[in-house]
């Protein structure tokens, strides 16, 4: 009896072309994370326009919560947040100028500045002021569009 003469098979090309395309995907994702870490700070711009049109219309203020205080917009006026309840405080003035039937406030929360949220949605809360708020991202540079700032005056009472 012949023996059959078997041919091997060999996994090296195979296992070769697998860890090319291992070390190309590793590249790409390296340089994709190196890429997005080196941008610079994103700027967001708040596009702002009534809820309604007529009567009921109300325009938004927004009032930017980070780690240690607050930024009022567009006055961009910061504000401690161990003062926000406090007697002359910028904010509790602004919000007793604010016309409750017509206009209302939207947190932009970071999320460093839940706890300067809390206090001051407790405050405006306690005023019976409209609120909303969103979450926003930390390096995001928020800003209202030069044309838009025109419209803003102090809260009328």
């Amino acid at each position: 009896m012949a023996k059959k003469h078997r041919e091997k098979i060999t996994l090296f090309p195979f296992l070769d072309i697998m860890t090319s395309t291992m070390g190309t995907l590793l590249l790409v994702l390296i340089s994709t994370t190196l890429f997005s870490a080196a941008q610079e700070t994103k700027k967001v711009y708040l596009k702002i326009k009534a809820e309604q049109k007529g009567e009921g219309a109300k325009t938004p203020y927004f009032i930017v919560c980070e780690e240690e205080r607050i930024v009022i917009l567009p006055f961009k006026m910061a504000v401690p947040v161990d003062q926000l309840d406090a007697e002359n405080s910028f904010f509790l003035d602004f919000t007793n100028r604010l016309d409750r039937a017509r206009q209302y406030i939207i947190f932009a929360v970071r999320p460093n500045g839940i706890e300067s949220f809390k206090k001051a949605r407790r405050l405006a809360e306690d005023l019976n002021i409209d609120i909303g708020y969103e979450p926003v991202e930390q390096g995001w540079q928020i800003e209202i569009e030069k044309s838009l700032e025109k419209e803003y005056g102090a809260p009328q009472k």
